[in-house]
């Protein structure tokens, strides 16, 4: 009972630190410290199983799982909040009309990625008059790492046309 309290009193203090939380998520917090929850090792195990070869080789470079844990633990740091938050976002009306958008856009997309489907933002291309649409076979969730030679390339010319 002593451990529990103490677990307790810890959860409390740590989550009464995150900021935007006015009441601490305590059954959240005592879980993960009574299992012994790791974030990092469970994440990458979970997210191993669902993405394809491709996103697995990024993801087993120096130094890459640990980035996108670090921003992936940001996302979940207070439950699965900011997932929904996301969601909403994704898939709500936004405040402005990208059929709007003029400008040259380019979006890439891996047409195996699973995570997030690619007819998300083939959509958007689609009715995005200035977009231009970059489908990557047998690229996934990560093709922004994959292909950034191609992507930072692809900005250097634009960039340079405009000088």
């Amino acid at each position: 009972m002593v451990i529990a309290r103490s677990l307790l009193l810890r959860c409390n203090q740590e989550s009464s630190h995150r900021q935007g939380f006015s009441k601490p998520d305590v059954r959240c917090e005592l879980s993960r410290l009574l299992n012994g929850y790791n974030f990092r090792e469970t994440y990458i195990q979970q997210l191993l199983k669902t993405i394809n070869a491709y996103d697995q080789e990024i993801l087993q470079r120096p130094g890459f799982a640990t980035a996108f844990c670090e921003a992936s633990a940001e996302c979940f740091a207070q439950g699965s909040e900011g997932l929904v938050r996301d969601s909403e976002i994704l898939y709500r009306s936004w405040d402005f009309d990208v059929r709007l958008i003029q400008r040259r856009v380019h979006l890439w997309q891996g047409l195996d990625d699973r995570l997030v489907p690619d007819a998300i933002n083939k959509d958007v291309a689609d009715q995005m008059p200035g977009a231009v649409w970059h489908p990557v076979s047998g690229a996934g969730h990560f093709v922004a790492i994959g292909s950034a030679e191609e992507i930072f390339g692809v900005a250097a010319e634009e960039l340079s046309q405009k000088a």
